[in-house]
């Protein structure tokens, strides 16, 4: 009968591999960024500041958000980061296509304020090369 431990070194690769998957699934988001949860292509939830075991399929997906991002609002009740949809709320009167800064998080929704600058592309003095900001 073979001892248990008779060969370390696989056990020791192992706990290595499963070390390696669950710190693959911790989320620490600081206080000036936030995750939207989208689940099925429809927002679920926002992550907030904290640590976060992210246990999901291929169907979730998770989409980083930091403050002071220039982002455009698509709906009255909506806005668009890195291509996904995500509830905001803002103190100012904003309208559709205006170009707006998320100031922060709360309540599952990001807070924003209105950019003063609402140009979406400008012209560079140096080369005359046509830039668009996101």
């Amino acid at each position: 009968m073979k001892k248990m431990f008779e060969k370390p070194f696989i056990y020791i690769i192992l706990i290595i591999i499963l070390i390696f998957f669950l710190v693959r699934r911790i989320r620490v988001v600081m206080e000036t960024e936030g995750f939207s949860v989208h689940t099925l292509g429809q927002f679920k939830a926002f992550k907030v500041p904290g640590l976060y075991f992210k246990c999901s399929g291929g169907e979730t997906e998770w989409t980083f958000i930091k403050a002071d991002d220039r982002v455009k609002i698509v709906t009255d009740k909506m806005l668009r980061v890195n291509n996904i949809d995500v509830p905001y709320e803002s103190e100012e009167q904003l309208k559709v296509a205006d170009y707006i800064h998320i100031s922060g998080f709360e309540n599952e929704r990001a807070i924003a304020f209105l950019d003063k600058d609402q140009r979406d592309s400008f012209v560079c003095e140096k080369c005359s090369h046509q830039n668009v900001l996101s």
